[in-house]
């Protein structure tokens, strides 16, 4: 430091230059008279917080070379600049105070201001967490025509922080319009940071940083600074980049009122740099030395004096503010209404949630020029790691930015854009990178709209995928950490679990103006089936701010759950609907706000609560749900948490499907609290000796549906490991499928161009001799049959006691095709031999040929006939709907029949159309008429027909019944009789011609089942499923819907018929059958 400056003989100045001068100087004494009369207050106890900007003051000489545009993010010691730009002496009271007058309503610690009247930004006091932030709004203001720009004022201690680097590389990487300005007074609070700065190094002294060039100038000497200022920012207006000023200065008082620099300065110095180093006085000096006379300057002290004394007392007798409990900006009623919810329509046309969030980006950007899109690997091609944002950036060019590996960039910087007036949407690719960004989110995001009460608003959506329950995912891939996000006030969190949830909520977000975070499961966004997908017109969809979702009405048990959970849960409740127990599943979606009084109105009405989710068990949402419950009935509520342990999650899948929250949990969850015993039956899969099923896999966490481009091999082709033997089209990449062993293929179950689930089987590979296969890893959870039963320390009354509880199969063993019995085929022969002949020599029976709605064609079960001899609730069918009933060839005994359903199907089309030559078609099917309509219909889309969702009556999935049919099979040919259930003697009921007919047909049908392998199909079905469970095994249990769900694109829909699986077809359940039937087909004419 030299001594004091004097600019001996300086050139005159022009009366405006000098004005200016004198203004700059009357704002430094100003902020000098504003310490001193702070730091008396804190002395006498009448205030708290006082920060010195002693030897400072020197920063104002940068306002006579900035615009109204720009905007400053400053240093907690600039109240000279602060006061040059125009705020009042009286606000930096109203904040000494914490006055309801003050710029936060007394929320924000005193010295750091804020004035969106002049720009200048809300200062924080976590330092340097300014420095992305003024790169953000930078780059938000750049194509600015004025050319404005962003004066990022740090502390030479804040440069050690690790986000001012990122700025500085920000700034350089993307040619931002900011002027770093560090405000080097050599002390840390206590610590000399001499030498240790990248500016100053312990051998150098840099000239460069990142490739800027360091301008130096020393912060004591006014007009240096008024002139290197000048040049810099005219520089940067002219060439849009940043640039760097070292400003070396001294701190001329102790760090804060808290702080007492004697014990590491010594006395000596600091009287020394108080006489050298002061700006104010050097500037007086200068003013003097150019004619400015001693009285003249002494007045503009006095009259500065008195003007602040007068505005400290004026605002220690202003109001105090009122306490406020929340940290949001309000919402306009409609965006919390729930009569404003809308998640799409019924639609053939489905889009899964990543397409739906990716088509909602679109539209709003089309409409909206001030968003923007931030974050690693989001531009085309890739589009994101998981696609959300494929094709936006070739239709959106400059709006869709990748970002560099940098969490804490990301988020900063978008917070700086939304603080200029952008719309900024920030993607982390993964929940457990946020810890990266928390110092952003929990500090600044959450805390903007809050601590400068309203003035500033920050509007950043933050899009973060999350969970497990997928192999590859590991510790780091696979976290929620949902509950840290809602802790944070002033934040949104939305999780959803559907498409139209998804789109609803985001389009909210924007809406909201409000910070959101918006976690969407990795597990989720290519799910293919109704529930989870929505329709087309997702700008219009719409789920309001704070309100779940009622997935399911019930009034004995409570499932709250969000995200990859509420499959979950629904498939719990299922499992105890079939015993008679109705569940209420709710979907919170939005997690903060959550809807308390939805949660809170289930279970006052069922008395029991299970909440779970996939973080960890402390802290989380399921205790803060349950705490809420508690306190507001103040009444005897059994609840259970379903949780992730405290713990991490394992990369093993085996592991990780143990430690998360598990379909088998939660139902033993739910069953403890209704006071019932659950047992588990787990059947293990049998594989034919020498054989290897090889199945389809992804190549990312969120593929569900794999495309076939091309089948690299042929039947009867030898194969060795490592062979490619398709090309598939995942999400995400096209990769070569290999095969994992050696031997020769037997039978290739896909076609080429056709669209296959994750996990479908591909090829059947006949085993080399001598090869061993590894075992196949696990790739989902294994659910096992569940049997229930009353706690035998529960009394039970003799009429509850007689009720059966029914065991249930989640398993992938599913029922097998229906034998008509002798009751119901008498029928036949109690009609005349004419009629007999007339219907049997038909395929297509018209029971009703009358009626103005869409034809109904139904298919017969496995015994081929028509329905109207073996069904009663055909009779109870809408009297305006034309009904016709399939009938199987050879089921007159003069033709063989077909032993292939591709070859059924094929030939009932063509009888269908000699009935309706053109669509829409409505076909359905009982049993195995089941499978016949749903090739009918595979066959009839892809020949452009438009096809209806399928009426599907309790039909086993034929695919997963190989092994059982042809165990029945065996049974019959080889002991000459019917297995259970039917007790009546084979041998006796074969003697009759007739019979013997049908009991062929039978067998034609069981072997066209067992060679049936049913394709991905991209319609719907509609499934009515029977209640009860109709012999032991694996047969005719009523869970093989489930199978079903998985073969369709275009949704499915399951109705619960009491009875099994012969009673739900004839009287008294038939009715009921039909009745469900008719609501169903309603929706169709």
């Amino acid at each position: 430091m030299s001594d004091s400056i004097l600019h001996s003989n300086p050139s005159p100045l022009s009366p405006d230059l000098l004005n200016q001068f004198l203004n700059l100087y009357q704002n430094m004494i100003t902020a000098r008279e504003i310490d001193y009369i702070e730091e008396q207050y804190v002395t006498q106890g009448e205030a708290f917080f006082h920060v010195s900007g002693g030897g400072h003051e020197a920063v104002a000489m940068l306002n006579p070379h900035l615009i109204s545009a720009d905007y400053l993010h400053l240093h907690y010691r600039d109240k000279a600049l602060m006061l040059a730009r125009g705020i009042s002496p009286e606000m930096f009271f109203h904040s000494l105070f914490a006055k309801n007058d003050s710029h936060s309503r007394g929320r924000q610690m005193s010295a750091f201001m804020s004035d969106r009247n002049t720009n200048i930004v809300n200062m924080v006091v976590l330092v340097g967490n300014n420095a992305l932030q003024a790169v953000g709004i930078a780059a938000q203001i750049k194509e600015n025509p004025n050319h404005p720009l962003v004066v990022c004022a740090l502390g030479d201690g804040t440069t050690q922080q690790g986000e001012v680097i990122e700025a500085i590389g920000e700034a350089v990487r993307f040619s931002l319009p900011v002027l770093f300005l560090i405000e080097d007074n050599r002390f840390s609070i206590s610590t000399v940071t001499d030498k240790k700065t990248f500016y100053k190094l312990p051998d150098q002294t840099p000239e460069t940083f990142y490739g800027l060039p360091i301008h130096r100038v020393k912060g004591w000497d006014c007009i240096a600074c008024y002139e290197t200022f000048e040049k810099i920012i005219s520089s940067i207006r002219h060439t849009r980049k940043p640039a760097l000023i070292v400003m070396t200065l001294e701190r001329l008082n102790s760090h804060t009122n808290a702080d007492d620099q004697t014990l590491y300065r010594q006395v000596s110095e600091i009287d020394r740099i108080r006489a050298e180093a002061d700006p104010i006085k050097n500037l007086r000096n200068y003013l003097q030395q150019l004619g400015v006379t001693t009285k003249e300057l002494e007045k503009i002290d006095a009259d500065i004096q008195k003007s602040v004394k007068n505005a400290a007392k004026k605002s220690q007798s202003s109001c105090d503010p009122q306490a406020i409990f929340h940290a949001k900006k309000t919402l306009s009623h409609g965006l919390s209404d729930p009569s404003s919810e809308y998640t799409g329509y019924n639609s053939a046309n489905r889009l899964t949630m990543r397409e739906a969030i990716c088509k909602v980006f679109w539209h709003r950007m089309k409409r909206e020029p001030q968003i923007t899109l931030y974050g690693e690997d989001i531009e085309d091609p890739k589009g994101d790691v998981f696609g959300l944002t494929k094709g936006l950036s070739t239709e959106f060019p400059g709006r869709i930015i990748n970002s560099p590996l940098s969490e804490s960039t990301i988020i900063g910087t978008c917070i700086g854009r939304a603080l200029a007036g952008g719309r900024p949407v920030a993607f982390l690719q993964f929940a457990d990178f946020m810890p990266l960004a928390f110092n952003q989110i929990i500090s600044e995001l959450g805390s903007i709209y809050w601590r400068t009460d309203g003035e500033w608003e920050c509007p950043v959506i933050v899009m973060i995928s999350c969970g497990g329950y997928r192999p590859g995912l590991g510790p780091f891939h696979s976290q929620s950490l949902e509950s840290i996000a809602v802790h944070t006030p002033g934040i949104d969190v939305v999780m959803c679990s559907t498409a139209g949830d998804a789109a609803g909520t985001l389009n909210a977000a924007f809406d909201s103006h409000r910070p959101t975070l918006f976690f969407y499961p990795k597990s989720c966004l290519n799910l293919v089936d109704l529930t989870a997908t929505t329709s087309s017109d997702v700008h219009k969809q719409f789920v309001p701010i704070g309100k779940a979702r009622i997935v399911r009405t019930g009034s004995d048990i409570t499932f709250v759950a969000y995200g990859n959970l509420v499959q979950k849960c629904s498939q719990a409740a299922e499992a105890l609907a079939i015993v008679g127990i109705q569940s209420e599943v709710i979907d919170l979606r939005w997690l903060s706000p959550w809807d308390s009084e939805t949660v809170i109105a289930s279970v006052r009405k069922t008395g029991k609560l299970i909440v779970t989710h996939e973080d960890n068990h402390s802290c989380g949402m399921g205790g803060e749900i349950m705490a809420t419950v508690a306190e507001a009935l103040n009444s005897s509520v059994r609840m259970k948490r379903v949780t992730r342990p405290d713990t991490y999650i394992p990369f093993n899948f085996s592991n990780q499907l143990e430690v998360l929250p598990s379909y088998k949990r939660i139902l033993e969850s739910a069953v403890d609290l209704l006071d019932l015993e659950i047992d588990w039956i787990f059947t293990p899969e049998k594989s034919q000796e020498g054989s290897f099923m090889i199945e389809a896999v992804g190549v990312a966490p969120s593929d569900e549906v794999l495309k076939v481009l091309e089948l690299c091999v042929q039947v009867g082709e030898e194969i060795s490991e490592g062979q490619t033997v398709a090309l598939l089209e995942t999400s995400k990449a096209v990769l070569d499928f290999d095969s994992p062993v050696n031997g020769i293929i037997e039978k290739i179950f896909v076609g080429e161009n056709q669209k296959i689930l994750v996990g479908s089987p591909l090829l059947e590979v006949s085993l080399s001799r001598n090869h061993l296969v590894a075992p196949k890893p696990v790739t989902r959870e294994e659910i096992g049959t569940p049997v229930f039963k009353q706690k035998e320390r529960k009394k039970v009354s003799s009429e509850a006691s007689e009720k059966k509880i029914y065991p249930m199969s989640f398993s992938h063993k599913v029922i097998l095709p229906t034998l008509t019995p002798p009751s119901k085929i008498e029928r036949v022969v109690s009609l005349s031999s004419q009629d007999k002949n007339n219907l049997d020599s038909i395929a297509i029976v018209p029971l009703k040929s009358t009626g103005h709605k869409i034809p109904f064609f139904y298919v017969h079960g496995v015994t081929g006939d028509h329905p109207n001899v073996t069904l009663d609730f055909i009779k109870y069918i809408d009297p305006e709907r034309p009904i016709y009933g399939m009938q199987a060839l050879g089921i007159n005994g003069e033709n063989s029949p077909y032993t292939k359903i591709e070859d059924i199907a094929n030939y009932y089309i063509q009888e269908i159309q000699k009935v309706v030559s053109k669509g829409p078609y409505l076909i359905g099917g009982v049993c195995m008429g089941g499978s016949i309509a749903f090739e009918i219909a595979q066959k009839m889309t892809k020949h452009g027909q438009e096809v209806l969702p399928i009426m599907m009556v309790d039909s086993p999935k034929p695919f997963l019944l190989e092994k059982d049919i042809g165990f029945l099979a065996d049974t019959i040919s080889q002991q000459g009789k019917f297995p259970p259930p039917w007790t009546y003697d084979t041998e006796e009921y074969l003697l009759s011609v007739e019979n013997l007919t049908r009991f062929r047909m039978w067998k034609a049908n069981i072997k066209a089942l067992g060679n049936y392998k049913p394709q991905l199909y991209d319609g719907k079905i509609i499934y009515f499923s029977a209640t009860e469970k109709m012999i032991e095994g694996n047969y005719f249990n009523p869970t093989q819907p489930n199978s079903w769900k998985s073969l369709v694109c275009g949704g499915f829909e399951m109705h619960q018929i009491e009875g099994n699986h012969l009673s739900i077809l004839f009287d008294p359940n038939a009715e009921k059958l039909a009745e469900k039937i008719n609501i169903c087909l309603e929706h169709f004419d």
